[in-house]
């Protein structure tokens, strides 16, 4: 309880803005330092949004967001609508063949890259032997192996 407690007051402070389509960003986006705290602030337009429910690799970290998050300011009930909407979001059948059809994608394209470092190693590009760095290692340490096995076994 106590390490909870440190934990949220050393952590960041993410702000959504739900946008439209007509204005689909605002000024100010990125990242602040506001009283000693990181505060992220990001644009959600419509169409991205719905990605949330689709997409399963974004499905994991989003819904769980909509689910526990707290509007600040909520014109119209738009936020309120949306967590409604995580808070009946169910892991099946269909959700979990996007995510399996996403992890064979993922995994085929890491596969690539691997293959492909040692030959950019001997040719001396430097600047595309960075991709292939990026690739997980095989103990799958790194957030894309973190990103697949969340969206492979649906965590939410």
């Amino acid at each position: 309880m106590e390490r909870d407690r440190a934990r949220r007051q050393r952590s960041d402070v993410d702000l959504v803005r739900f946008t439209t389509a007509s204005v689909p960003s605002l000024p100010d986006s990125g990242s602040h330092l506001v009283a000693g705290r990181l505060v992220v602030v990001s644009d959600a337009p419509p169409d991205e949004v719905e990605t949330w429910f689709v997409q399963t690799e974004l499905a994991v970290s989003r819904i769980p967001g909509l689910r526990q998050g707290r509007p600040l300011r909520d014109r119209g009930g738009y936020f309120a609508a949306h967590e409604v909407r995580a808070q009946a979001f169910v892991w099946d059948a269909a959700v979990q063949a996007r995510a399996d059809a996403f992890a064979n994608q993922a995994m085929v394209g890491w596969v690539e890259e691997v293959h492909n470092g040692p030959a950019r190693l001997r040719s001396g590009d430097v600047g595309r032997l960075l991709d292939a760095e990026s690739v997980p290692s095989p103990l799958g340490c790194g957030p894309r192996p973190t990103r697949l096995a969340a969206a492979g076994f649906g965590c939410l």
